[in-house]
């Protein structure tokens, strides 16, 4: 058997962000991980919570 290296773009798709109050209790979450480990929120997080409530996601 010969080595082969991996090919990043085979494999599962990625799976999409969860919407409605899925996606509110995840931010929810990343959130509070987030203020336990001293950490800054990701701007992405309300970005994707405003995307939902427009239905864009």
């Amino acid at each position: 058997m010969t080595w082969k290296p991996l090919d990043p773009y085979t494999g599962p798709e990625e799976t999409q962000l969860p919407t409605g109050q899925d996606l509110i209790e995840q931010v929810a979450y990343y959130k509070r991980t987030a203020d336990q480990n001293g950490e800054p929120y990701d701007p992405e997080w309300d970005r994707w919570l405003e995307l939902d409530a427009r239905g864009e996601l």
